[in-house]
C-alpha cells in the first residue's frame, strides 16, 4: 500500500491508527470497508478502479464514483444506498448515513464543507453550496445553499381537507 493510501485511511479511522487496526476494521466494519474501497479506486484510476467500485456497489450497497473529491475523515455509519456523483467535491470530516444521494441535477453537483452531517434517506443535489459544520437530518431534500452552522430538517405540513381528514403536502 502506498503511504498517500495509508495517511488518508488513518485520518478516516475514528480513532487510532495502525495497519491491524485498519484490516480489522476492514472486515468488521462495513462504513469504514466502504470508504477504504472508495480510497482504493482512487489510488489506482482507470479499469481497476472500475472494479473496486462495482466491488464495493455489490458488497456494500454503496455507489461511490472514484473522480468524487471527499477531504479526509470520512466516515459512514451505514453504507447502504450511498450514492455519490462524479464530480461531488465535500471537505473533512463528512460523516454519511444510510441511502444518501449527493448528486447532480443537469450535470452540476453540490460543494459540501467541512463538519458536515447527512442523516439517513437525505438527498443533496445540484450546483449548492453547503456551508461548513452543517447537520442535515432525515428525508431532506436539499437543493439550495445552507449557510454554515445551520441544521436542516424536513417537514410536513398537514392541511385539513374541506372532508375533515388530514392530507399531507
Amino acid at each position: 500500500m502506498s503511504k498517500s493510501l495509508i495517511g488518508w485511511l488513518r485520518f478516516d479511522l475514528e480513532e487510532g491508527t495502525g495497519l491491524s487496526r485498519a484490516l480489522r476494521l476492514y472486515f468488521t466494519s462495513p462504513g469504514f470497508n466502504v470508504v477504504m474501497l472508495f480510497r482504493l479506486s482512487q489510488l489506482f484510476g482507470g479499469f481497476f478502479s472500475q472494479i473496486v467500485t462495482y466491488r464495493n456497489l455489490r458488497r456494500n450497497g454503496a455507489e461511490i464514483s472514484p473522480h468524487a473529491k471527499i477531504g479526509r475523515g470520512l466516515r459512514i455509519g451505514h453504507p447502504n444506498g450511498i450514492v455519490i456523483g462524479k464530480h461531488v467535491v465535500a471537505g473533512r470530516n463528512l460523516t454519511l448515513f444510510q441511502h444518501v444521494t449527493l448528486g447532480q441535477i443537469g450535470g452540476k453537483y453540490p460543494r459540501i464543507g467541512d463538519n458536515v452531517r447527512v442523516y439517513l434517506g437525505s438527498s443533496v443535489l445540484g450546483d449548492i453550496v453547503i456551508g461548513d459544520n452543517v447537520v442535515i437530518g432525515a428525508h431532506c431534500l436539499v437543493q439550495e445553499d445552507v449557510a454554515s452552522g445551520t441544521v436542516v430538517v424536513a417537514s410536513d405540513t398537514i392541511q385539513k381537507s374541506a372532508r375533515g381528514g388530514r392530507d399531507t403536502i
